[in-house]
């Protein structure tokens, strides 16, 4: 059974999670005994998810999918006995620890931590950063921070900008101790009273960059900052920043920016039912106009995947399931949890670099 918003306003999310299942089940036909699935609606006109759970026992289920959001997700952990095996799809830190729970989600901190391993792995030491002042800003350049300090590197200054903010002068040019440079010059000019050229000169004590930001406002920093001093800076960031579809343009703006990759985003997936599985949403052009729903996609065709795997999964975890959003292995917490891969923007769109390593 699968618990998904088909109504209201996650409808469109809910939707292409129930598109990526669907293409994995028929993708999965050589299978003699595929399961059967039923799909329940938990949006506006739909269950709540305690009731539409409860239902789908009721009708024989084996293995629950979803719920979805974070409230559907806490009000279930929080009113129901797990008695069979449920996989809900986002990141609930607060809601109670259930047996036969695991909290499958697609969470902007796991990229940033990943994004701090890839800056660490590639020996960056010393970094700035630069978020949104949105929550989901501070959220991810918060997590990014403990993740990179926690493994031996140091976060020298963190800057921020408005979410309509276009002109991202004076938080770069703060980053950068720009302005800094200019006050000494002149304080120079007014000792000697002479005249002199300039060049404002960044500061030397920083390795790198890290840009917590959405595709549209991340295609407005990296040029700035390139701009403004940092042309040889290397510059990471997580996957969010970069757009949907082949953009030559935006792979122009943000050409050179490291961030870490689901396979799904750069089409290297070994798992041939993910590989199946894309190869009919294409054909049946599912795939939506937006890079969060893309994601959602391949949320749905792993989600799916891991149906008859998470036992086993719990019992080893060492083992790794190769499947479009990651390697998959479920963690002491009953989290599934994903390592993605390193990648690199190019004129030709997103491209792998190679593996991101989990440990220092």
């Amino acid at each position: 059974a699968v618990l998904l918003p088909l109504s209201g306003d996650l409808a469109r999310a809910g939707q292409n999670i129930q598109r990526g299942i669907l293409a994995a089940l028929y993708a999965n036909q050589q299978n003699m005994s595929p399961p059967q699935v039923h799909f329940i609606d938990v949006g506006a006109d739909g269950l709540s998810p305690s009731a539409a759970y409860q239902r789908a026992i009721a009708d024989g289920a084996g293995e629950v999918i979803g719920p979805l959001s974070k409230a559907a997700v806490r009000e279930l952990l929080n009113n129901i006995r797990i008695s069979t095996p449920a996989i809900v799809l986002n990141r609930v830190d607060d809601a109670p620890r259930r047996r036969n729970a695991y909290q499958f989600g697609l969470a902007p901190e796991d990229d940033a931590e990943a994004a701090a391993r890839l800056a660490y792995q590639r020996g960056h030491r010393r970094l700035v950063t630069l978020s949104s002042t949105s929550d989901w800003g501070k959220r991810v350049s918060a997590r990014f921070a403990q993740q990179f300090e926690a493994l031996g590197g140091e976060i020298l200054e963190h800057s921020t900008y408005a979410q309509d903010q276009e002109d991202m002068r004076v938080p770069i040019r703060a980053l950068f101790n720009l302005d800094a440079s200019t006050a000494r010059f002149e304080r120079l000019k007014d000792i000697t009273n002479q005249r002199f050229s300039f060049e404002p000169r960044r500061r030397r004590d920083m390795d790198a960059a890290f840009v917590a930001a959405f595709h549209e406002p991340a295609r407005l920093v990296v040029p700035q900052m390139r701009f403004h001093r940092g042309i040889d800076l290397p510059i990471f960031a997580t996957s969010a920043s970069y757009p949907p579809g082949m953009n030559t343009v935006a792979n122009e703006d943000l050409e050179g920016v490291m961030m870490p990759a689901m396979p799904w985003l750069t089409n290297t997936t070994s798992d041939q039912l993910s590989v199946s599985a894309r190869s009919l949403l294409i054909e049946a052009d599912a795939l939506a106009p937006n890079a969060q729903l893309n994601e959602l996609l391949a949320l749905g065709i792993d989600s799916y995947r891991l149906l008859g795997s998470l036992a086993l999964l719990e019992q080893h975890r060492h083992l790794r399931l190769d499947a479009a959003t990651g390697e998959l292995y479920v963690d002491e917490t009953g989290h599934v949890k994903r390592d993605l891969n390193a990648a690199r923007v190019t004129q030709q769109g997103l491209q792998r670099m190679g593996e991101i390593t989990t440990t220092q």
